[in-house]
């Protein structure tokens, strides 16, 4: 599937061929863009759509199968040196890049120009996620909606002890919303147990041997973490290396999409424990006067 969102990127991406995706990824990729058809809508009229935490604007494929017109904003504080190039299928989405602070968007955008926003796996890295918040509050138009998606307290088997700042439950997500002046119109759990049970013979094993080939490569080079990653720079991203080193054949990568599929098929009937949230947050439709 093209321009849909990887867990692999650059020349490792490249070089495996597409196809190899946690369930958590592969669920995001195939049901967020039926999210976002019915909750932004693909009405005849053109839009303008945040992406908040784009990273290397994979998003921007998401929202186009969702049917949405008009222009694509991603918002990160750099580009990825993987930005990835627009879709040239014809689409109707206008893809463009924004280097800003999150929480600096009402002096880079305005208020109430933006028709509708979405986040994935982002607010957990932002220091201050109510700030986050109520930028995007403060740039969506009246009555827009914000699709966000973060990590559950039982994704640390999925994205290792030190992913971001937070780790968020259902009741966080509902006073966040109610802090920044919104509401919570839908919150939809991702991923479960299989995907889990996955996490703890996949991922974790290829966690803690990363870590241990990084403190040997420190111990090699006396602590000094730049001269490390200089003389080995095949050790970036190492945890995804490992995880993803049986896709680099066609039968690894035909066994990994079965297995993706059979887990997530498996999530579908027990979504306990959930990985991550997916939730629809409202900017009332009276913002504009309320806060007047």
């Amino acid at each position: 599937m093209p321009d849909v969102r990887s867990n692999v990127g650059g020349p490792t991406r490249d070089r495996l061929g597409g196809g190899c995706v946690t369930p958590f990824r592969q669920e995001v990729n195939r049901w967020w863009p039926q999210l976002a058809a019915a909750v932004l809508g693909t009405g005849a009229e053109a839009g303008v759509w945040l992406d908040v935490g784009c990273g290397v604007g994979q998003g921007h494929g998401l929202l186009q199968r969702a049917g949405l017109r008009g222009r694509y904003l991603g918002v990160d504080l750099a580009a990825a040196s993987d930005w990835e190039q627009p879709d040239r299928s014809g689409g109707t989405l206008e893809r463009t890049f924004l280097a800003c602070d999150v929480v600096h968007l009402t002096s880079a955008l305005g208020a109430s120009t933006v028709d509708g926003a979405m986040s994935i796996s982002a607010f957990e890295h932002f220091p201050d996620d109510l700030a986050a918040l109520l930028a995007v509050r403060t740039v969506l138009r009246d009555g827009a909606r914000l699709l966000l998606c973060v990590p559950a307290p039982a994704g640390r088997l999925l994205w290792g002890p030190r992913h971001g700042y937070r780790w968020y439950t259902a009741q966080r997500l509902r006073q966040l919303a109610e802090e920044a002046g919104m509401r919570v119109e839908l919150l939809q759990p991702l991923g479960g147990a299989a995907s889990l049970g996955l996490g703890l013979v996949w991922f974790v094993p290829a966690y803690v041997l990363s870590k241990l080939v990084a403190i040997a490569l420190l111990v090699r080079h006396g602590g000094r973490r730049g001269a490390a990653r200089r003389r080995h720079p095949w050790s970036a991203h190492l945890v995804t290396r490992i995880q993803f080193a049986h896709c680099a054949t066609p039968r690894g990568r035909r066994l990994h999409q079965h297995v993706i599929a059979l887990v997530n098929r498996l999530d579908g009937r027990a979504r306990t424990p959930a990985s991550a949230w997916a939730a629809v947050i409202r900017k009332p439709a009276n913002a504009g006067a309320a806060d007047d």
